[in-house]
């Protein structure tokens, strides 16, 4: 019972943030504050229901997660949103609940499956997220053929021949990643990176440029994202019209209920291409 309640409450809250982040690049912080607090809440009631492991062990899976998503947030990949849910995400389901069935290798834990498969599953999505945006805007589609089209078509005739010549797959996947990053650097340069005015400078926001006033560094590039004490810093100077330089990221928020469901529904994303490659 505990175990879908779990479930209930992870993809109930994971949808809502999803939602924000995709409509407004934002995702309230109660809403991860909740979702950790109901997820510990669950997971208690689990310990004196189940067994003490069930909470303790998904403590230190949420923990480990936390730590990776602090890493991610350090070098500036994931907003602060991100870094709370992913965290929230381990102390849910850091272990597998009972209800469930193990489609997991026991090679490792529930959780370093997880984890693994949010990372590809991530990439996969943030390409196709790529691809979309080069594809809606012309001139970047017109752009990233001058440079790609060679390389794109070298790819699809190395996953053609990999049918017959399996060890082919994975050149032509490096390749695909190679377009990809080129792909990325293009959309980061045209689409992600825009000036806005410093009064609509935001919580989280990435900034490019440092921000200095009368040869004085307020706001540093190379900080994590904006922070409450940073916009305090820069309020006499909004009605300047000053204009500064913000990346914005793809809304990497709906990974997390995609990487669960295909978890549990699949198993570990690794184990699945290991036995497509046996197939041929």
């Amino acid at each position: 019972m505990i175990g879908w309640l779990l479930l209930i409450w992870t993809f109930g809250i994971l949808v809502v943030a999803s939602m924000s982040d995709i409509r407004t690049r934002e995702v309230a912080d109660e809403i991860s504050i909740i979702f950790i607090a109901g997820a510990l809440a669950l997971r208690l009631v689990g310990a004196f229901t189940v067994s003490s492991s069930f909470f303790l062990h998904a403590v230190i899976a949420g923990i480990f997660f936390g730590l990776v998503g602090l890493v991610f947030y350090v070098f500036k990949q994931w907003g602060g949103a991100d870094f709370l849910l992913i965290t929230g995400l381990g102390f849910a389901f850091g272990t597998l609940p009972a209800e469930f069935p193990n489609q997991i290798s026991p090679l490792y834990p529930f959780a370093i499956t997880l984890l693994i498969n949010l990372l590809f599953i991530g990439a996969v999505y943030g390409i196709i997220w790529i691809i979309w945006l080069i594809l809606k805007t012309p001139n970047l589609f017109a752009k990233f053929l001058k440079t790609n089209a060679i390389f794109l078509a070298v790819s699809a005739f190395l996953f053609l021949i990999s049918r017959w010549f399996t060890p082919v797959i994975f050149l032509a996947t490096a390749v695909l990643l190679w377009m990809a990053l080129q792909a990325a650097k293009i959309v980061e340069n045209s689409v992600f990176v825009r000036k806005i005015r410093l009064s609509q400078l935001r919580e989280e926001d990435w900034l490019v440029d440092d921000i200095k006033i009368r040869g004085k560094i307020l706001i540093s590039a190379n900080s994590p994202g904006v922070t409450k004490a940073d916009l305090e810093a820069v309020k006499p100077f909004l009605n300047q019209g000053i204009l500064v330089k913000i990346k914005e990221g793809v809304p990497f928020v709906p990974v997390f209920p995609l990487a669960l469901a295909f978890t549990l529904l699949f198993g570990d994303f690794l184990l699945l291409i290991f036995k497509y490659l046996s197939f041929f």
